[in-house]
């Protein structure tokens, strides 16, 4: 089963990391089953905190879904056309999402709007490492960072797949890495070979320190601040927010599905509510 290890890396700052471990954990409780059926091997989970939604991806049946918090309007976002996806990431100011796929003949980095929309390739190149594995996002900078399992580094570049840089590679405490997380000035990630989570400069690779030692595996790796989940830009004045009327579901069949769009020929960004059935999208009033 899962094990949640609670690491303090600062006053204010609560780092967790899951391993799977075989043991029976006390003092944890109010566990509940969000969802349940049509998964297979689900890999990546984000959280848009603005929204008030739930991001999945998942590897066998080469798709993203999203739905509320709750399991409860559930929709497939983007399906097919991967081939390993593995860690998915969101910016729900700016409504954009990302996720890496160690595809074996094309390893990648993707982008979406939130809602599905203007899939495109971030990053593909396969010469500085082939196994796209842990992502996450500097909201501040703009900037994605991600772990390659295969040349044992960390990698950042701009949203758009410019501006690469490789933090570090090399070390021992990176012999295989997994999650990743920033916060302020560090990276954070998690090493299946030497089975710890450690930091280091997230723009030099400087000053390695383990922060904590498992007796297992560890696996994905989260950092709980609330600079973590900035509250997005604002437009005309107001804060992003969503219009979600549960009473006024189209056509029966459809289900409400609010995300936040990315506009893509604009530099703002702005909440729409979308229905989708099928996968496709429901006419509007």
């Amino acid at each position: 089963m899962a094990v949640v290890v609670f690491a303090v890396d600062d006053v204010d700052v609560v780092v967790v990391v899951v391993a799977v471990v075989v043991v029976v954990v006390s003092g944890v409780s109010g566990i509940e089953v969000v969802v349940q059926h049509g998964l297979a091997t689900p890999e990546g989970l984000a959280v848009d905190w603005i929204a008030g939604k739930l991001y999945w991806i998942d590897s066998n049946l080469d798709q993203i879904e999203v739905a509320m918090l709750d399991g409860d309007m559930r929709a497939t976002l983007i399906a097919g056309g991967m081939e390993h996806p593995r860690a998915i990431a969101l910016d729900p100011g700016q409504g954009i999402l990302f996720w890496t796929d160690w595809d074996a003949t094309f390893p990648r980095i993707e982008a979406a709007s939130m809602s599905g929309g203007g899939r495109h390739i971030v990053f593909k190149d396969m010469e500085i490492g082939a196994w796209p594995n842990g992502l996450t996002l500097d909201h501040l900078e703009k900037r994605i960072v991600w772990t390659d399992a295969r040349s044992d580094a960390i990698y950042s570049a701009l949203y758009d797949g410019t501006g690469v840089i490789e933090i570090l590679r090399g070390h021992e405490f990176l012999s295989h890495p997994f999650a990743v997380s920033l916060f302020g000035g560090s990276v954070y990630w998690t090493d299946w070979r030497t089975n710890t989570l450690a930091r280091a400069n997230k723009w030099t690779g400087a000053n390695v320190t383990v922060i904590q030692k498992t007796s297992a595996q560890p696996f994905d790796l989260q950092i709980f601040h609330p600079s973590r989940q900035p509250q997005g830009e604002e437009l005309d004045g107001s804060q992003p927010h969503c219009f979600l009327n549960l009473s006024g579901i189209m056509f029966g069949l459809c289900f409400v599905v609010c995300c936040i769009s990315l506009i893509l020929d604009r530099l703002h960004y702005f909440d729409t509510v979308e229905l989708l059935y099928s996968g496709k999208h429901c006419p509007s009033s």
